[in-house]
């Protein structure tokens, strides 16, 4: 067969700042920093992947519902725009092109509205656009040390923000085909009509299916996030107690990991893996990171 080769290339840019800052009043003592950093990759060249149906060359990667396109960064979600629900019939019938064709003639009151990008009449994926990324325009830490004595105090937080993850378990779930609903669904309805979520039906309407298209920016979200990501105190024992018990150093703590995340994202976790460099955002059920609390003791004899 044939050799694999380097097919493509990337660059890279961005900068990263890191800040501390010590402090001190008698016993106590604290130390604060901070880092910022930004990336942005640029595609610059993807091969050679042949000509489409024009005779034009083709300039990009498609996996999935992601383009890696030349001139933009990698994996960047390549779906269906939508603009909201329709209301009613008269604003479906109302929806046309130039040539009053009506756009989505199949479509009923409750229905996802998608957007005609190319203005021919009908939504297919000649309609699909770059919808959003899956790579945080900034990352961002912070830590906090406080000593008081024997006291100590230990805070790490994270961000992440700018980054738009694919919910694809609740694309499953909010498919409404005999399956589990969400607890807190709100599906549209005459008597409901203050809501986001489309009308329940099944998928032998083609309403229907259009709703469910997984090649649809309805299943994006904003996937920024703030975290505790540890937070530890303890004790140090003073050596005029334990050189009495002949013990150097006897130090007791309690630490937590991931106690609290602050974030819009309905999903068990914002902090996706993805399926790869070409889906760095998509989440198909990534296991959420584990919240603990340790306590210790920590002795020398």
């Amino acid at each position: 067969g044939n050799p694999f080769v380097n097919a493509g290339s990337i660059r890279n840019t961005g900068f990263d700042i890191n800040l501390t800052y010590k402090g001190s009043a008698n016993d106590f003592k604290y130390d604060v920093s901070a880092n910022v950093t930004t990336i942005k990759n640029t595609v610059e060249d993807v091969g050679s992947r042949g000509k489409d149906a024009t005779g034009k060359s083709i300039d990009y990667i498609q996996v999935g519902n992601t383009r890696t396109q030349i001139g933009r960064s990698m994996g960047e979600w390549f779906l269906l725009k939508t603009d909201g629900l329709f209301q009613s019939q008269e604003e479906i019938k109302g929806y046309v092109n130039k040539d009053n064709v009506i756009i989505q003639p199949f479509a009923k009151p409750g229905d996802v509205k998608f957007i005609d990008l190319n203005g021919d009449g009908q939504i297919n994926n000649d309609d699909r656009d770059f919808t959003g990324s899956p790579w945080p325009k900034l990352q961002a830490g912070a830590q906090f040390n406080a000593y008081y004595k024997g006291f100590s105090l230990n805070m790490q937080l994270v961000g992440v923000f700018g980054n738009q993850i694919y919910n694809d378990v609740r694309r499953v779930l909010d498919g409404y085909q005999r399956s589990n609903f969400r607890s807190d669904i709100m599906p549209w309805s005459p008597d409901n009509m203050n809501t986001s979520d489309p009308r329940i039906g099944v998928d032998t309407e083609q309403g229907i299916v259009m709703n469910n298209y997984g090649q649809s920016d309805r299943w994006l979200e904003n996937g920024s996030y703030v975290r505790l990501r540890n937070i530890e105190l303890g004790y140090t024992f003073p050596e005029s107690i334990t050189t009495k018990a002949k013990i150097q150093n006897v130090r007791l703590s309690v630490s937590g990991q991931n106690l609290l995340t602050f974030t819009n994202y309905s999903g068990l976790d914002p902090d996706v893996i993805g399926n790869g460099l070409y889906e760095r955002g998509l989440d198909n059920g990534t296991w959420p990171s584990n919240k603990g609390i340790i306590f210790g003791i920590h002795c020398e004899f």
